[in-house]
């Protein structure tokens, strides 16, 4: 797919549009459990003066996570033009672009891929490219291969525009493949958290309510039903 495609693709998806006008789910979300877990992974002592993040969409991530270096400069790369207008307008010191990152010669010291890398269709060639562009990684990764998603349709129709589902030996398998090497790591579960008790089952009938609460107050069946994140620091492979 070229980033055209993934333009049209995004900019029609009823899940980011809504997210656009209505965003407080997502803000406690990147907030509450993405911008903790990843900066979980960042090796202490790390020198960093420049990140990007691909994906920014609002651009709360990329504007907020702690790095050692409060100077540092922040770059968001998106593909969705109204994303991108919502981002400038709530962060105008930073650099909000709707570019293909590996398209550009820009170079920083650490790129964020937050929810981003099961978006792309050809993930092995992303990351291989993506390796002139910096020489680290912060990666947030959805294991999708659970009872949850047994009968989900990935691809373009996906309602997420998830393009693939991976498990833990996928997600390695690929990076082995790539020119990145895993630093640091750690597998976290949404359904265990605080805040997916808080917007968990907003629209869900009696009966979907009873059984998700079984499955979630037993901790094998949980952990097999839901799907689990890998947030990782990857550095590039000499």
């Amino acid at each position: 797919m070229k980033f055209e495609d993934y333009q049209k693709l995004y900019e029609n998806l009823d899940k980011y549009n809504n997210e656009i006008t209505h965003g407080d789910d997502l803000k406690h979300e990147i907030f509450e459990w993405k911008i903790p877990n990843l900066e979980s992974v960042i090796p202490k002592g790390l020198k960093i003066n420049s990140i990007a993040e691909v994906g920014c969409f609002s651009g709360d991530l990329v504007a907020n996570i702690t790095i050692n270096n409060e100077n540092i400069q922040r770059t968001g790369y998106d593909c969705n033009s109204k994303a991108i207008e919502l981002a400038k307008s709530k962060y105008p010191k930073i650099d909000f672009v709707i570019e293909d990152i590996t398209n550009s010669f820009s170079h920083y010291d650490l790129v964020i891929l937050s929810d981003i890398i099961e978006h792309i269709k050809d993930d092995e060639a992303f990351l291989n490219n993506l390796s002139k562009n910096t020489k680290a990684l912060l990666i947030n990764l959805p294991l999708e291969k659970c009872w949850a998603n047994l009968f989900r349709e990935y691809g373009i129709n996906d309602s997420s525009g998830h393009m693939k589902a991976y498990s833990y030996e996928d997600a390695i398998d690929l990076f082995n493949k790539t020119r990145w090497k895993v630093i640091n790591y750690k597998i976290k579960w949404f359904c265990e958290t605080e805040i997916y008790n808080q917007l968990n089952f907003k629209d869900n009938s009696f009966l979907k309510k009873k059984l998700k609460n079984i499955v979630l107050n037993n901790k094998y069946l949980r952990r097999k039903y839901f799907p689990s994140n890998l947030f990782a620091f990857l550095l590039r492979d000499a």
